[in-house]
């Protein structure tokens, strides 16, 4: 092969070799702007959660009664939800609920 056939495969692969990097920067920079929104928005959701749930708590105990406690209010709530067909959190903490909710995926898989 001649010099010039050579030294035009060299540039031409260093082309191609810079365009992919380009190409793999731009992805890349792209990807981490938007994991940084996903976990913004994340956290965001993360307050409102804690903001429901706080005032879950507080409606419990103002609807509490000497003979009914702010924990059987909470429950009777979810399961009128539950029974409206709406979502509700789960009574259940933890390792358990976790378990209930990776059980009730499985079944909708299927």
């Amino acid at each position: 092969m001649s010099d010039w056939a050579t030294a035009l495969i060299t540039a031409g692969t260093a082309i191609a070799a810079s365009a992919v990097t380009a190409f793999a920067t731009v992805r890349a920079a792209g990807n981490a702007k938007s994991l940084a929104e996903y976990r913004a928005r994340l956290g965001l959701y993360i307050d409102e959660v804690e903001a429901f749930r706080a005032l879950e708590d507080a409606y419990s105990r103002e609807l509490a009664t000497p003979t009914r406690s702010a924990e059987s209010v909470r429950r009777e709530f979810r399961k009128r939800l539950r029974a409206d067909g709406l979502p509700a959190p789960t009574d259940l903490s933890g390792p358990a609920r976790i378990e209930n909710e990776r059980s009730r995926l499985a079944g909708d898989s299927n």
